[in-house]
């Protein structure tokens, strides 16, 4: 949806890997490169985050427990 949506450049989030895709290091490395894709959409969008970013990282609940303090 955002890159239909949003126009995000599909190139961005890193790429699935079948063969080896359990193993440490390559878990590591696309935990990195996942973190990275994160960082730049929330760059993209600094004051409000596409719905379904904002669903994907369950930012209701955090809204919710700003609220309740």
């Amino acid at each position: 949806q955002l890159v239909s949506e949003k126009k995000i450049d599909k190139n961005l989030l890193p790429p699935k890997k079948i063969i080896g895709k359990n193993s440490k290091s390559l878990v590591e490395k696309r935990q990195k490169e996942l973190e990275v894709y994160l960082q730049t959409l929330l760059v993209k969008f600094p004051v409000t985050a596409p719905k379904v970013l904002s669903h994907f990282l369950h930012f209701h609940f955090y809204v919710s427990f700003i609220f309740s303090i």
